[in-house]
């Protein structure tokens, strides 16, 4: 009866471990199809294939665990840039708006009237 307990049990934790190991997977592929439809074509820089290379390597080393840390502060350092680029193109707009607002009189009518807006 304990033998049967016991292999019940660990047969149980294999099932769970490969639904585990599949859901990581599945991640893996997600990160690498965002790797490459997103942040490999807005930056034209050979450093993208190092850190593909880099983040799907599976072996534990000292020198690929310190790749990773760089790899991780170059994407850092790029998503701070593209966070600075989306502040800085939201206060423009938010500046231009307060100028057509503050020249032109009823622009917020100008701006919904059908008729303007195909000319």
């Amino acid at each position: 009866m304990i033998y049967k307990f016991f292999k019940y049990y660990f047969c149980e934790k294999e099932k769970e471990r490969e639904r585990e190991n599949s859901a990581i997977q599945d991640r893996i592929q997600v990160y690498k199809e965002f790797i490459k439809n997103v942040i490999h074509p807005s930056i034209k820089d050979e450093k993208i294939d190092d850190i593909n290379d880099i983040l799907f390597r599976n072996n534990l080393t000292h020198e690929n665990l310190m790749n990773h840390k760089k790899s991780i502060n170059f994407l850092m350092g790029l998503l701070n840039d593209q966070r600075e680029k989306n502040y800085m193109m939201h206060t423009d707009y938010e500046i231009l708006s307060r100028e057509m607002n503050f020249w032109i009189t009823d622009f917020d009518t100008f701006k919904v009237n059908k008729e303007l807006r195909v000319i």
